[in-house]
């Protein structure tokens, strides 16, 4: 399967964007792509995922390191600073195992898939509904104050952890008024679409897309 990976820096300004694949009749689509871009000091690199496969490439378009093969594709890629950490994390969204993985970037990057038996720290308990549990988590972020924010598409909400993967609260469920949400609905992470931000004042952002807004919450 073929994807366009564009990448363009102008004004100082960097922008990384990745094309939906080309899909040839009766052929079956491959799952998502997702990027993220990744500053360590003066160091960039572009952490690109097709498939349940990420990837490093440096801003020359060279790949730098493969790091393991993933559980399953990734919905989407996260990269940020904890409060008081020392070098950036990365973390990805995998929906189909209902799971939210981070681990420091320097473990992630590396070759060997230790990070993948015990050093990550994993969101999501099981599939469920109660607290901690996930079904089908498409996207998450990170606040300035280390809390973890996961857009829960299956059960229409969003939870929330501390950096460690404990869980915090909660808000939110099916709806349309204020403070609810249409993320989709069905059996697969194809059926489902949304995403959350937070901004460096803390404040979340949701893209409701089944409801056609943005929703905006205080931190």
């Amino acid at each position: 399967m073929i994807y366009g990976v564009g990448f363009e820096v102008v004004n100082r300004q960097t922008r990384a964007w990745v094309e939906d694949p080309v899909f040839w009749p009766g052929e079956e689509g491959a799952d998502w792509t997702s990027l993220a871009l990744l500053k360590t000091g003066s160091t960039e690199k572009l952490l690109l995922a097709t498939d349940g496969q990420p990837h490093s490439i440096d801003l020359e378009g060279r790949e730098t390191s493969t790091p393991p093969l993933l559980e399953s594709s990734v919905s989407e890629m996260r990269v940020w600073t904890p409060p008081g950490a020392a070098a950036p994390w990365a973390g990805v969204c995998l929906a189909l195992t209902n799971q939210v993985l981070f681990v420091e970037n320097d473990v992630f990057f590396k070759i060997e898939p230790k990070w993948l038996e015990g050093t990550a720290v994993r969101l999501g308990s099981s599939l469920g509904q109660g607290p901690g549990e996930l079904a089908f988590p498409l996207s998450f972020d990170a606040g300035p104050d280390g809390r973890i924010f996961v857009l829960d598409a299956g059960n229409g909400r969003i939870q929330v952890f501390d950096g460690e993967a404990h869980y915090i609260t909660q808000w939110g469920h099916p709806g349309s008024g204020a403070g609810e949400f249409n993320f989709g609905r069905g059996g697969s992470p194809e059926d489902f679409a949304g995403s959350v931000a937070v901004d460096s004042e803390g404040h979340i952002y949701v893209a409701d897309v089944g409801n056609r807004r943005i929703q905006k919450f205080a931190p």
